[in-house]
């Protein structure tokens, strides 16, 4: 599923940055192309809780999102530096 709700398709958002101070020009310096996946989570807490238990880090706590109709969005990063976002499912 998608991180709208959609019918299953996959979402691609692509994204450019908006002057140096951009959150994705570090990103892009370094050469990474993939800026971060999104999930939907039944359960962001426990979500939160079992990929802390695989030592990522919570670098957003949940936040209500404008983009997700005001759903709560969190941001980790993994071990392996690959930032999720984790969308509340309605």
């Amino acid at each position: 599923m998608t991180a709208d709700g959609a019918s299953g398709a996959p979402r691609l958002e692509l994204v450019a940055p908006y002057g140096s101070q951009s959150p994705v020009t570090p990103w892009l310096e370094r050469g990474i192309k993939l800026y971060h996946q999104a999930f939907l989570a039944a359960d962001l807490s426990a979500e939160i809780e079992r990929l802390r238990a695989q030592r990522a880090k919570l670098m957003l706590p949940p936040t209500p999102a404008v983009a997700f109709g005001n759903r709560h969005v969190a941001f980790m990063m993994l071990p392996n530096l690959l930032l999720i976002e984790m969308i509340e499912q309605d």
